[in-house]
C-alpha cells in the first residue's frame, strides 16, 4: 500500500511509481474526490466489492489481512458456485512498460577509482553495479544479473535489490556496496569477479558476529572498519572488515572520539 502526497502532478506521481517500481493501480485523488465520494475519513481505508460491485467489507486502519481474508474466502466460494467469479488474469499496462528504456533507472550512488580510473554506479532500479571506463564511458562491466533478487555468486548471476550506497577499501581494491532492500552488505571482488555477503540478511537490529540491519544506506570503509548508516534503525552501525562483527556507534561515543583527537 502506498501514498502519493495530494498535491503531486501527474508527472512526479509517475516518477515515484517508476522508482517504487509499483504495479498495482493508483489513482492521483489530488482533489479528493475519491476520497469524498467514498466517506472516506481516514488513511488508509480499504474496501471489499464483490463481483457485482456491492460493498461488503470496510475497515480504516493496518491490519486489514485477517479481517478481510475469511470474507473474501467465502465470497470467492459463493461467486464460483454460481459461475459469476471472471478469474482472467486483469490486463493492466504499468508505468515502466510507457517509459523509454535506458541506460540507468534512479542511480543511487557514483564512486570514483582514480588508480584505477575507473567509476563505480549504483544502478537502483536495474539492480546491478555498473563499472565505468572514465576516459571513454564504456560500461567495462554489468553486475548484477539485472533482475531484484538476493543471491551471491559471479558478476553475471549475483542479484542485488535497489542498491544504494559504496565503499572502496582502496588498499587492497574490494568494493562494498549496501543491498538496501536486501537489509544486507555485499563484498565484491573485482579479480575473482565475485560477490558475498558479509553482513545482513533478514531486516532486523543485532550486533555481534551476525548482525542484522535494516535497509542499510550509506556506507564507508576506514582503517579496516566499515561504517554503515542503518537507515530504518536509525543508527550507525561499524562492521570490522576483520573479524565481520558489529557495534552500534552511539553519540556519547562518538564525542569522546571527536574530543580527544
Amino acid at each position: 500500500m502506498h501514498q502519493l502526497h495530494p498535491r503531486h502532478t501527474r508527472s512526479e506521481a509517475g516518477r515515484i511509481i517508476l522508482r517504487y517500481g509499483l504495479e498495482h493501480p493508483i489513482v492521483n485523488d489530488c482533489d479528493f474526490k475519491v476520497w469524498r465520494a467514498w466517506g472516506v475519513q481516514a488513511w488508509p481505508t480499504l474496501f471489499v466489492i464483490d463481483p457485482e460491485g456491492r460493498v461488503v467489507g470496510r475497515h480504516s486502519g493496518a491490519g486489514v489481512y485477517t479481517l478481510f481474508r475469511p470474507v473474501i474466502a467465502r465470497l470467492v466460494r459463493a461467486f464460483d458456485f454460481r459461475g459469476l467469479l471472471d478469474r482472467r488474469r486483469l490486463r493492466l499496462r504499468v508505468e515502466k512498460e510507457q517509459q523509454p528504456q535506458g541506460l540507468l533507472s534512479f542511480p543511487g550512488k557514483v564512486l570514483a577509482d582514480g588508480p584505477g580510473n575507473q567509476l563505480f554506479i549504483t544502478d537502483a532500479n536495474h539492480h546491478q553495479v555498473l563499472v565505468i571506463g572514465t576516459l571513454i564511458g564504456e560500461v567495462l562491466e554489468a553486475i548484477g544479473s539485472g533482475e531484484a533478487g538476493f543471491e551471491d555468486g559471479d558478476f553475471r548471476t549475483c542479484s542485488f535489490r535497489s542498491p544504494q550506497e559504496m565503499a572502496l577499501d582502496t588498499d587492497c581494491q574490494i568494493l562494498y556496496v549496501a543491498d538496501t532492500y536486501n537489509n544486507k552488505i555485499k563484498r565484491l571482488d573485482p579479480e575473482s569477479k565475485r560477490i558475498e555477503t558479509i553482513a545482513g540478511g533478514v531486516r532486523g537490529w543485532r550486533d555481534g558476529a551476525a548482525p542484522l540491519f535494516y535497509e542499510p544506506g550509506g556506507i564507508d570503509a576506514a582503517m579496516g572498519r566499515l561504517y554503515v548508516a542503518d537507515s530504518k534503525n536509525h543508527a550507525v552501525r561499524v562492521v570490522d572488515l576483520a573479524t565481520l562483527r558489529a557495534t552500534t556507534l552511539v553519540p556519547e561515543t562518538l564525542e569522546i572520539t571527536i574530543h580527544l583527537s
